[in-house]
């Protein structure tokens, strides 16, 4: 590698490096607080959340890492231009295709890059993301029993009056209109399990994890029940009782798995799985060509970016327009690409365009950098 090549490599790497931490972070807090309810809700810690939004990160590096390197070429080239730096490179007869290698170089090992996040990491990092945040959403914690509100849980109403600094629940009311009842003594043992009404109330109350679940424990009360074919309540008093409330906070359905959690063999042969409808297995051949094809964004948005700055003369007042072009004509791929992905449940060759799309806008911007006359006449025509 010359040393003109680890020069211009080196501006790009340290640019990109340094537009895709500040687009990540903005981006990565935008979307974070998407989730800002699971802290004030579910009274998770500052920890919890910043773990469950660390998923995100992959997905975001792809998105973004494409458009941070057509940014940082566009703008490390047009600094070699206005400093005169590219003018003495092609004094040393250099060639478009010697000038380009750095940003050619960065490409592929991003593509390469946004390959393995695709493959690998993606799946890995959505599913724990995903696992973490139907865990948090599902599991109980105290502040899911708001003050001085009737909650109702799955069908059974909870009313609490306070809540002591110290954890201790005052003033507690609980009706069930007919569900099962989930009664447990402090032993762990069933007490009372029919489906018949009955209302609990309570003068205090601990929250308590127990072998059978988290458990609220109640003192100085009474529970009252009533036969709905008799007609006639059976009313007692308690000094403690036992309340078991994991069945009725906790989701007992399974998680049912999306698309991007899968793998890439899954998401290229869907059919194995029976459940599947065949909606379903359409989405999953979108994710997997789409895993597959949005690493060459990178390699394209790099040869959009050199082809319009280095081709054609070098006025000041022609930068500008060039720079705008590469940008919207990056955007331009991006959309089609991506639109023709989504399209594949209506348009059977749409995900075939898609590869030629790709193709072309490859084999396109190789030739223009070896062809000038083939780049100006496309600059002349968009112009």
């Amino acid at each position: 590698m010359s040393i003109l090549t680890k020069y211009v490599l080196k501006r790009l790497i340290t640019v990109t490096l340094v537009l895709a931490l500040m687009l990540i972070g903005a981006v990565w807090l935008t979307q974070s607080l998407r989730f800002i309810e699971v802290i004030v809700n579910k009274d998770v810690s500052l920890g919890g959340y910043f773990s469950l939004v660390v998923y995100l990160i992959p997905d975001l590096l792809v998105i973004i890492l494409p458009v941070c390197i057509l940014i940082s070429t566009l703008y490390v080239y047009n600094r070699l231009i206005s400093d005169h730096e590219l003018a003495v490179f092609r004094a040393l007869g250099l060639s478009n295709q010697k000038i380009v290698r750095p940003a050619l170089i960065l490409s592929i090992v991003a593509t390469l890059l946004i390959s393995l996040i695709n493959i690998y990491v993606i799946p890995a990092s959505f599913r724990h993301f995903r696992d973490k945040e139907h865990q948090m959403r599902n599991e109980f914690s105290a502040a899911v029993i708001k003050e001085g509100v009737f909650n109702t849980i799955r069908g059974v109403t909870v009313y609490l009056r306070s809540r002591a600094d110290n954890g201790e629940l005052r003033g507690i009311f609980i009706h069930n209109a007919g569900r099962s009842s989930f009664n447990l003594d402090d032993k762990g043992e069933t007490v009372s399990t029919n489906d018949n009404p009955y209302t609990i109330i309570a003068e205090k109350g601990i929250l308590k994890q127990t072998s059978q679940g988290i458990s609220l424990i109640l003192f100085d009360g009474n529970r009252q029940e009533k036969d709905p074919q008799t007609g006639k309540v059976s009313f007692f008093h308690f000094q403690q009782f036992s309340f078991n409330i994991s069945n009725l906070l906790s989701s007992a359905q399974k998680r049912a798995k999306k698309p991007y959690e899968r793998s890439l063999l899954e998401l290229l042969t869907p059919e194995q799985f029976e459940d599947i409808d065949a909606v379903s297995q359409t989405r999953m051949r979108a994710e997997a060509h789409q895993r597959i094809i949005t690493p060459f964004f990178a390699m394209i948005d790099a040869l959009i970016g050199v082809v319009f700055l280095l081709q054609g003369d070098l006025k000041r007042t022609d930068r500008k327009k060039r720079i705008l072009l590469a940008i919207v004509t990056s955007l331009l791929v991006h959309t089609t690409v991506l639109s023709l992905i989504n399209l594949n449940s209506q348009f059977y060759f749409a995900v075939p365009l898609a590869y030629v799309m790709i193709s072309l806008s490859l084999l396109v911007a190789f030739i223009s950098l070896g062809h000038g006359k083939l780049a100006r006449f496309f600059y002349k025509n968009y112009r």
